[in-house]
């Protein structure tokens, strides 16, 4: 009760940190989780591109658009977002480590440590004073774990697109009611079994090969390698995420990671042969 005797934004701060109310956002045709997974991509791609670019006024839009997609990640109050983030940032130190960089890492951390609420901290450390299930929101319990036997059914190709919907657990009452399994692993190996697991995943190892090839391709201009390089912190973003959420097929939440794709595949197409 001490939280919301803060007022207004205090209640709001509570409301959109509630595990039990995560489809705030619904309104606008997105789960709260997927859109902060969506905003972790797009900062990624701004982050290494600021990085790379001399050009002023291009590095003072990428700081402002940031700033904006940071504090709507954060509005957000998903956990996967969270962690998305963080490996971005990660990333971008171990990628582009300097004295300069590592005392702007420890600028914006002491600043984001210190304006932002404690709703933030207390959505992050949820469930770790329970138990496993807790933490993943209840994932373990009421949806892996039952669906976990179906993936004997048909182990090398799966059972078919959106199987949850109609699997024996689901039918049978033993299960949250869902849509997906909230794991794009346990989702491929359900609907694409191990054939498709390992097609998908090969097919990420090359995009994430192209990516890191663009990257340091001395062709593009500096702000285009920075692109590239972000989107390849996106791409690993993406697939640590996907242990607690999303999917390995196309999804709106990663509308940008696709287009970076695409982009790819255009400037692979037009690289100099020499």
């Amino acid at each position: 009760m001490g939280k919301r005797s803060r007022g207004g934004d205090a209640e709001t701060g509570d409301v959109l940190a509630d595990p039990l109310s995560r489809e705030f956002f619904s309104g606008i045709g997105i789960h709260a989780n997927s859109l902060g997974r969506m905003y972790a991509v797009a900062y990624a791609f701004l982050l290494f591109a600021w990085s790379g670019s001399d050009n002023k006024r291009f590095r003072l839009l990428c700081v402002a658009s940031m700033g904006l997609i940071v504090l709507a990640l954060v509005l957000t109050f998903s956990r996967g977002a969270f962690v998305g983030f963080l490996i971005v940032n990660a990333l971008f130190m171990l990628w582009r480590f300097n004295a300069k960089t590592a005392a702007l890492a420890l600028l914006v951390g002491v600043a984001l440590f210190l304006v932002l609420p404690s709703q933030v901290f207390d959505r992050a450390a949820f469930g770790f004073d329970e138990d496993a299930n807790a933490v993943s929101a209840g994932r373990l319990d009421g949806i892996w774990e039952p669906l976990l036997p179906g993936l004997w059914n048909s182990p090398l190709w799966g059972n078919g697109l959106s199987s949850v919907t109609w699997s024996e657990p689901m039918r049978n009452g033993l299960m949250q009611e869902v849509t997906h399994p909230h794991n794009a692993y346990l989702e491929a190996l359900l609907d694409v079994g191990l054939l498709g697991l390992g097609l998908l995943l090969a097919y990420f190892v090359h995009v994430w090969k192209g990516f890191r090839s663009l990257g340091s391709n001395a062709f593009l201009t500096p702000e285009m390698r920075g692109f590239y390089q972000g989107a390849a912190a996106g791409l690993l973003s993406f697939l640590v995420t996907g242990f607690a959420g999303s999917s390995l097929a196309p999804r709106s939440e990663y509308a940008f990671l696709w287009i970076a794709i695409g982009m790819m595949y255009g400037q692979l197409g037009r690289r100099p042969t020499t």
